[in-house]
Parts: C-alpha cells; sequence; structure tokens
C-alpha cells in the first residue's frame, strides 16, 4: 500500500525535478516505510511506501528491471502467490515475496493482457524507457485512487490531488456544479472526480497509454478495459434458486475473507452493531479464531446490537468515546484538509477517529463493510425502486405484499408504504424510470462508493494502515450482481440474501435488525459560545447574494429542522476558507 506519483513533459523536455520531488513530499502521510523517487529526463517517477505484504527489505519502489522498465505500484494483489506461480510455469523466476514485484514481472511479459487474473485493488504507472511508453491503471473498481492534470506543460498523476497544488499552473477553481450537487444531496467524488477543475480521476477499468509521437512529444490514448464489459456489467441473472446462492455466496465470502487478511500486521475491525461489520466479525472468528486482536466501536451506540456480539463472539473489544465539540472541529478541518473537499456528514469524522484509535493500538489492516449496501441494495432508496420495477411489471400480489411486510416489520420505511399504497393505483412511482439494476450500478460505480473508498483510502493511509473490503473481492461482486433484486430484498428485509449466508453464525437478534445501524451521524452538543460561532458560519452562507434556494433564511431554524443540510454548509465554508476559494 503506497502512494505513487508520476510527472510527464508533453513537448519532451527535461523535467524539473523540484515539482517531482514536491508531488512525493505531498503525499508523505501515504507511507512512512520508505519512498524513492527515479526520472529519466523527461519522465519521472516517485513512491511513498507503506509496507503490508513481503519482507521488509522487498518490495522497494520504484521497481526497475535491465534499466528498461520502470513501475510504482499502489494497492495489494490478494492473488499474488498464485500470479507466481503462473509466472513460475512460464519459467519466469519470481525472486521475492512482494506482489508489487509480481505485478511488474507480470506487465513485464505479459503486458496489458490478462489482467482480469489480477484479485486486488490497485493503480500503477508502468515504464518502458526503451519504446519509450508509459502505462497508468487503476483497478476495475477504483478502489485506489489515481487523479492527473495538466500544469505547466506537464502530465501529472498522483494518489492525492494535493500533489498538483504547489504547481504555478495549479488554481483552486470549483466545478459550482459539484458544489450545488453536495449542498443539495451531500454527494461529493462523482465518478471519483474532485471538485478542482483542474484535476480529474483516471476511470476505472480502463488504461491511459503514452507514447512518443514521432516529433518526440508524448501522445495520450485512452483504451476501455477489454474485460471489463464481461466481467462486471450486463450479466444475465445466473438461474441459481435462493438456497444454491446462499451455498455459493458463503463459500466466496469465505475465499474473499481469507485473501483479505493476508499480510504482515495484526487486523482490525470497525463494528457499529449493523449486519455487515457484524458478519465479517463472525465469518472471521468461524475462520480464525485468534485472527482479531481489536474490534471497535463507539460507546454511544454500544447498545442491545453491539451488546450481544461482544457476548457471543470472543475478542479483544475497544470503546472509544464520543469527542468533545473542539476537538471534533479540530478533526472536522484535519479531514477537509485530507480529503480536499467539504464533508458530507459528521459520521465521517468519527470514522476518521476509528482509524486513528486503531493505528494507536497496533492495527496494520482495518477490514471494512463498504460495498455491501451498493451490492445487496441495502438503503432505504432501493426498496423504493424494488416496488416501482414491480408495479411496471404488473407483479402486483408481490407488490402488495412487499410493502405490507416492509410497513410492519420496518417504522422507519412506513410512510414510504403508507404513501406508496394511497398512489399506486393512480399513477407509477417516478422512480420506475429507472431500473433497480441500474440504480445499484450507479451507486457503486457513480455515487455512492466512490467517495466511501476514497474516504477508506484517506483515513487509513493517514493512520499508516490498509484498508480492505472483502464484500467488494472480485468474485463476489460478480457473484452478486448476478443475482435477481428478489434475493437482496424480500418482505421487508434488505441484504436477504447476506442474513442467509450468516444464518447459522450471527445472533438472531442481529439477523432481525432490519434498520441500518452505523457510527454516530451527529455533531457533539455544543456549549452556548460553540453554537453561536456554528450559528454565524450559516448567517455568513446566507447573507451571501450567490447561493441555492435554502428551506429557511434563518440559521436557528437550519441548526434545528435540517441539521443534515447545516452540517454541509459548515463544512463547505471552512473548506472554502482553508483553499481561500471564492464561491461563485
Amino acid at each position: 500500500m503506497c502512494g505513487i506519483t508520476g510527472l510527464i513533459h508533453l513537448s519532451g523536455l527535461s523535467i524539473d525535478p523540484s515539482l517531482l520531488l514536491g508531488m512525493n513530499l505531498a503525499i508523505k502521510h501515504r507511507g512512512s516505510d520508505s519512498q524513492g523517487v527515479f526520472i529519466d529526463r523527461d519522465i519521472g517517477l516517485s513512491n511513498r511506501r507503506l509496507h503490508i505484504i513481503g519482507e521488509k527489505n522487498e518490495g522497494h519502489q520504484p521497481m526497475h528491471f535491465k534499466e528498461r522498465y520502470h513501475f510504482v505500484f499502489n494497492g495489494t494483489l490478494y492473488n499474488y502467490k498464485t500470479l507466481a506461480e503462473k509466472l513460475k510455469a512460464k519459467n519466469i523466476p519470481v525472486h521475492t515475496s512482494s506482489d508489487t514485484e509480481i505485478a511488474f514481472s507480470w506487465l513485464i511479459h505479459f503486458g496489458l493482457n490478462n489482467l482480469f487474473e489480477w484479485e486486488g485493488m490497485y493503480s500503477f504507472i508502468f515504464y518502458d524507457s526503451q519504446e519509450k511508453v508509459v502505462w497508468i491503471r487503476r483497478d476495475p473498481l477504483g478502489i485506489k485512487p489515481l487523479y492527473f492534470a495538466y500544469l505547466n506543460g506537464y502530465l501529472a498523476f498522483s494518489s492525492e490531488t494535493k500533489s498538483f497544488f504547489h504547481f504555478p499552473d495549479w488554481s483552486y477553481e470549483v466545478e459550482n456544479e459539484k458544489i450545488l450537487l453536495f449542498l443539495t444531496t451531500g454527494e461529493r467524488e462523482i465518478k471519483g472526480d474532485p471538485f478542482w477543475k483542474k484535476a480529474k480521476a483516471v476511470p476505472v477499468g480502463y488504461t491511459f497509454i503514452i507514447s512518443y509521437q514521432c516529433s518526440r512529444h508524448f501522445h495520450l490514448t485512452i483504451e476501455a478495459d477489454k474485460n471489463k464489459k464481461s466481467d462486471l456489467f450486463d450479466l444475465p441473472p445466473k438461474p441459481l434458486s435462493f438456497k444454491e446462492a446462499t451455498i455459493q455466496g458463503r463459500l466466496l465470502f469465505e475465499n474473499a475473507l481469507n485473501t483479505h487478511i493476508s499480510g504482515n500486521g495484526p487486523v482490525g475491525l470497525s463494528l457499529s452493531g449493523g449486519l455487515d461489520s457484524s458478519l465479517i466479525l463472525s465469518f472471521l472468528k468461524y475462520l480464525h479464531p485468534q485472527k482479531i486482536p481489536g474490534v471497535i466501536s463507539y460507546s454511544e451506540i454500544e447498545n442491545k446490537e453491539i451488546n450481544v456480539l461482544k457476548n457471543h463472539f470472543t475478542a479483544d473489544y475497544y470503546s472509544i468515546p464520543v469527542p468533545s465539540w473542539e476537538v471534533f472541529q479540530q478533526t472536522h478541518e484535519k479531514i477537509i484538509s485530507l480529503s480536499e473537499g467539504p464533508l458530507p456528514g459528521p459520521n465521517v469524522v468519527y470514522h476518521f477517529n476509528i482509524y486513528t484509535f486503531a493505528k494507536n493500538i497496533g492495527i496494520k489492516i482495518m477490514l471494512s463493510g463498504q460495498g455491501a449496501d451498493e451490492l445487496f441494495m441495502g438503503y432505504p432508496g432501493f426498496v423504493k425502486s424494488y416496488w416501482a420495477e414491480l408495479y411496471t411489471g404488473k407483479k402486483f400480489k408481490n407488490l402488495i405484499s412487499e410493502v405490507l411486510w416492509t410497513s410492519f416489520l420496518r417504522k422507519d420505511l412506513y410512510p414510504y408504504g403508507l404513501h406508496f399504497l394511497k398512489r399506486w393505483q393512480k399513477e407509477p412511482s417516478s422512480s420506475a424510470s429507472v431500473p433497480i439494476n441500474l440504480k445499484r450500478d450507479n451507486a457503486l460505480f457513480n455515487s455512492n462508493l466512490p467517495y466511501l473508498l476514497h474516504a477508506e483510502d484517506r483515513h487509513s493511509l493517514a493512520n499508516n494502515i490498509e484498508a480492505r473490503v472483502p464484500f467488494l473481492d472480485s468474485q463476489f461482486l460478480v457473484f452478486a450482481r448476478k443475482l435477481p433484486a428478489s434475493y437482496s430484498i424480500h418482505q421487508g428485509k434488505q441484504k436477504w440474501i447476506l442474513r442467509a449466508i450468516g444464518e447459522d453464525l450471527l445472533p438472531k437478534s442481529t439477523l432481525h435488525h432490519y434498520i441500518k445501524k452505523g457510527f454516530p451521524a451527529k455533531m457533539p452538543e455544543p456549549n452556548q459560545r460553540e453554537k453561536t460561532d456554528f450559528l454565524s458560519d450559516l448567517k455568513e452562507f446566507i447573507s451571501q447574494d450567490s447561493h441555492f434556494f435554502l428551506p429557511t433564511r434563518e440559521p436557528i431554524q437550519l441548526f434545528h429542522q435540517y441539521p443534515a443540510l447545516a452540517w454541509r454548509i459548515n463544512s463547505l465554508q471552512k473548506w472554502l476558507k482553508i483553499y481561500n476559494i471564492q464561491a461563485t
């Protein structure tokens, strides 16, 4: 796990070493174990390494082979041992136990062919100095970030956009449409792109190929992953019964967990008491009873669900308190600088604190439940989309059953059911225009998940920890996307098949708790002075001539009646001040 940068002079001139060194320095928090810089006149590569896999003296980057090939890599290949055996079968020597070396050797000998055999999370830059060709790529889900920008005649790449800030040509111009979307919905990192106008994310499932033309100027072509569509998209449902799917899903999930705990250092888990983290905990205790030294939760949410889990599974449990308002706001500003953008909600601060605590108790690998809600339709909006799909398919008997069961089991969704029953005979739901599988893919690739993965990446590496997401294991993901929606949503139960997969391991109260649980989702209680300062920021935003429609122009009403919007405004104000951005 690392931070990587690349710098290419598009006119073939020698690069300015200070620019590359500045890029590397900006991401020093991503790896404290080693660093390296390589310059070949008009191209440079650099790396900051966090040692997780292999011996300590292995995996140093940039890697070089025969003074021709050069490589920087960020991420982990979980099946690197299998890939090593395939290299050996072709009489290709493997000298170390480093997954980075395996990836490098694979590219040298096989090129970009068969990258679908890589199972893991990664971004890389590969340079052939003889052919003057550069390959830049991210994993097919975009779990590991990589950004690019055209600055001062260069094409620059980095794991974080802060590597670009010291370029003379950089400016903190923002996409105002993205600010409006953030204020309205809380969404950011749409398709992984940052707010900045001058920086973009390398698209997932694509390879940037940069090569010399006859004029000795670099030329960029972008190629779609030939395996992307067949592996991840438009997969027809496989005719598995629910029981067969449960058995297959369990085997795949066990395999995913086994691969995601490999590496050097203790493994930890953050526990919210919800289904996803509880499922990881239960399977880890079943497969590797001694593997988890740290299970971390918040004292504020240690209610019946978490206490049941504590009584059910033996582990080293840690309970951390909700911070004071002052500490909370200091962390808030720290994360804004770390993530180069405003935060969607207070739970982001609590998430970061989990990683800070994990670092202090020596955790090196943290498992996360990200992806489960997107894959298995765990968000409330999926329920309404499922009802709409049943309506348009004229499956009225199933529709009535689903609405009634949901209204009975889910107090949080009861108003949705009541509203739907009142209107379903008059007109179809507006959600009917978007098929539920497309809604899921949008959550996976465009809206929800890109920012959640961004947060996992930034929060973990800032604390010298590697975050891993076993629900997004490539084989488990393909399996999940082949399932019909009825295997995820059934009689008011979301993520139904996940509950079936863990039925014999999880406590009954966890299995039958259907309301989504997470970390604390509100700010600590401020004192009067702190509240006054917060309201002052809201008033400043309201007083501006240019802002989007507000439900009220009274700061105190925003604070009490629209807390989510008040938070986003406050976080936006902090971001604008930190980077001296003039909102328009």
